[in-house]
C-alpha cells in the first residue's frame, strides 16, 4: 500500500510474479502465479492485497475519467445494445445481471470502492488455499503459515447467498430493431434447465456442444454461407443450484435470419432425436482424449479441478478417459432430449432499423 503500481513494478524487476484480487457472483479471493524462486514474493503480495490494499484518489481518477468517456459511446454500439437486451430478457431484468451504465459510473467513488473491498476482505475466516505447480512442500509450508496464516479473521466464515441468477424458466423471446451502420441480424438462443452435477453429465454437455459445432460448421457456415461462424457455449454448474445451459449465438444477413434460426434449432433437435452420428462420435472421443493430455500439464487445469472438487465433491479428472471411452451416441441423445425437454428456451434477435 505504500507504493504506486509504477514503483512496485520497478521493485519487482527480475521477478516472475503476478497476483490479482477477484470478485465473482459467489466467491472472492486472490489469485496469482510465480516462478518457484519467487514464491515468498507472491505470498507477500497476496498478504498486502488483503491487509493493505491501495486506494489513492489521484491514481484511480484516470480510470474514472476513461469510463466517463467510453461508456456513453459504448451504450450506442449495436453489440452492447444486443448484450444488454439478452441479459434483460434471459434474466428477467435482474439488477445483478446488467452491463455497465452511466448511472453506475456516476455512483462510483474511490471511497465506495474501498469500503466495498474492505468489507469483503476484512474477514478471511474459512479461506481455502489452492497451490499447484513445481513447489517443494517443506519449503513453502512456513511461508504459507507466515503470510496466509496471519490474514485477518474477525468472525465466522462468510457464506455465499443464492440471489437466483439463473435464466428465467419457460419460453421467452425478444425481437427488436436497433440503429447500426452495417446492417446485420444478431441471434442468441439459450436452452436451460435442471441438470444433476456429475462427471458423466459434464462430459455429455461438452459432447452436445461439440456436436453442435460440427453440425453448424457444415450447415450454416459451409453449405449456406450465412455466417462466419456460430458460437456455442455449454455448461453444467453445481452451485448455487445444479443447472445446465447451452448458448448459441451468430450474426447473419437480415434477409436470412429466420431461415438460419430454424437451422440452428434443427441442429439441437437432430441430436435430441438421433444423437451424434458415429463419425461425429469418433471426432468427439479423439478431441476429448487429446485435450486431457494437453490440459494435465497446466497448473490452471489442476487448480480448477482442485477448487471444483472442494466445492462440489465431484472429481473431474480421475475417471475422465473411462467416461469418454464409454460415451455413446445414445447417452448423448438421452441427455440432450431430457435437457431440452424441460421446455426452457430464450430467443433474442436484433435486426437493423429500416
Amino acid at each position: 500500500s505504500h507504493f504506486p503500481s509504477t514503483t512496485l513494478s520497478k521493485m519487482l524487476t527480475g521477478k516472475i510474479v503476478s497476483e490479482n484480487p477477484f470478485i465473482e457472483n459467489l466467491f472472492h479471493g486472490v489469485s496469482g502465479s510465480c516462478a518457484p524462486k519467487d514464491f515468498e514474493t507472491l505470498m507477500q503480495l497476496v498478504y498486502l492485497q488483503v491487509v493493505e490494499p491501495r486506494f489513492v484518489e489521484d491514481e484511480i481518477a484516470p480510470a474514472f475519467a476513461q469510463l466517463n468517456a467510453i461508456v456513453p459511446n459504448l451504450a450506442k454500439q449495436p453489440n452492447f445494445i444486443f448484450s444488454e437486451a439478452y441479459l434483460k430478457t434471459a434474466y428477467g431484468n435482474n439488477p445483478r445481471r446488467q452491463l455497465i451504465s452511466m448511472d453506475m459510473v456516476e455512483k462510483m467513488s474511490v471511497a465506495s470502492l474501498e469500503n466495498s473491498y474492505k468489507t469483503l476482505f476484512s474477514n478471511m475466516a474459512g479461506t481455502t488455499v489452492y497451490i499447484t505447480g513445481n513447489v517443494d512442500l517443506e519449503t513453502i509450508k512456513p511461508l504459507v503459515e507466515k503470510y496466509i496464516g496471519s490474514l485477518p479473521t474477525t468472525g465466522k466464515p462468510t457464506e455465499y447467498i443464492d440471489h437466483n441468477l439463473e435464466v428465467v424458466p419457460g419460453k421467452v423471446k425478444n425481437i427488436f430493431n436497433a440503429p447500426m451502420t452495417t446492417p446485420k441480424s444478431s441471434v442468441l438462443l439459450v436452452y436451460s434447465g435442471d441438470v444433476e452435477y456429475n462427471h458423466e453429465n459434464v462430459i455429455a454437455m461438452q459432447a452436445f456442444r461439440y456436436t453442435l459445432d460440427l453440425i453448424y460448421t457444415e450447415t450454416i457456415r459451409e453449405e449456406e454461407g450465412a455466417t462466419y461462424g456460430v458460437g456455442t457455449q455449454g455448461n453444467v454448474s453445481a452451485v448455487p443450484q445444479q443447472k445446465g445451459g447451452m448458448i448459441i449465438q451468430f450474426d447473419t444477413d437480415p434477409a436470412r435470419v429466420e431461415e438460419m434460426i430454424v437451422l440452428a434449432i434443427q441442429g439441437v433437435e437432430q441430436i435430441a432425436e438421433n444423437g451424434p452420428t458415429e463419425e461425429q462420435m469418433v471426432k468427439i472421443r479423439e478431441n476429448f482424449l487429446k485435450n486431457i493430455s494437453e490440459s494435465r500439464i497446466s497448473n490452471s487445469y489442476w487448480a480448477s479441478n482442485l477448487r471444483n472438487y472442494d466445492l462440489t465433491g465431484v472429481d473431474l479428472d480421475t475417471e475422465r478417459e473411462a467416461i469418454i471411452n464409454s460415451l455413446t451416441s445414445e447417452k448423448v441423445k438421452n441427455f440432450v432430449a431430457d435437457f431440452i425437454g424441460q421446455g426452457n428456451f430464450v430467443k433474442v434477435v436484433m435486426n437493423p432499423e429500416e
